[in-house]
């Protein structure tokens, strides 16, 4: 009987991801999440000689409304520990970047910071500790606290921010080249 249940579940599972394209495994929490391919959040930094901020980028190829978009900033899962909306009227072009300065971002380095669309759906995230709604696959390495003028910087956007993510120059008002 356990066994014909597990099949089942097991059969009913298979079918679901045939019709939906989804896999097993994209169930699970913190698991690769599919890439956006319009918003992105690009780079931030937690500490330096820039501040903290958080660099919004356009990756597709039509200009987009951000109006009422907002920008979550988390240390744990229970709520933000701060939630700045995008004020109206505000558009990117193709390639175009969006600049949150000083948003609050603890300097230690380890927070979840979340994209959302004016329906509270999750456009973008990115995360430097587990825990937090805002983890895509791996959590990228935090930024260490201290004057270097670095960010973490977008250079891929394969939904896992282990990859997706690296500490550079900080190059704060300008894209960050996306080339994977």
């Amino acid at each position: 009987m356990r066994r014909s249940l597990t099949a089942l579940i097991t059969a009913g599972i298979t079918a679901l991801s045939l019709v939906t394209g989804a896999t097993a495994a994209s169930a699970a929490p913190n698991a690769t999440a599919t890439p956006s391919h319009t918003l992105v959040i690009d780079q931030f930094a937690t500490s330096g000689p820039n501040g903290r901020y958080i660099q919004i980028q356009n990756i597709s190829l039509a200009t987009l409304d951000l109006s009422n978009f907002t920008v979550d900033a988390w240390t744990g899962s229970v709520r933000p520990i701060s939630s700045v909306p995008i004020p109206w009227p505000t558009t990117l072009r193709p390639s175009q970047v969006y600049v949150l300065a000083n948003p609050d971002l603890p300097s230690d380095g380890r927070v979840g910071i979340c994209l959302r669309n004016p329906l509270g759906d999750a456009v973008d995230a990115v995360a430097t500790m587990p825990g937090t709604p805002c983890q895509q696959g791996r959590p990228a390495n935090p930024q260490p606290f201290g004057p270097f003028a670095v960010a973490l910087t977008r250079v891929c956007n394969t939904g896992d921010n282990l990859r997706d993510f690296q500490l550079l120059p900080a190059t704060k008002f300008r894209p960050s080249p996306i080339t994977c």
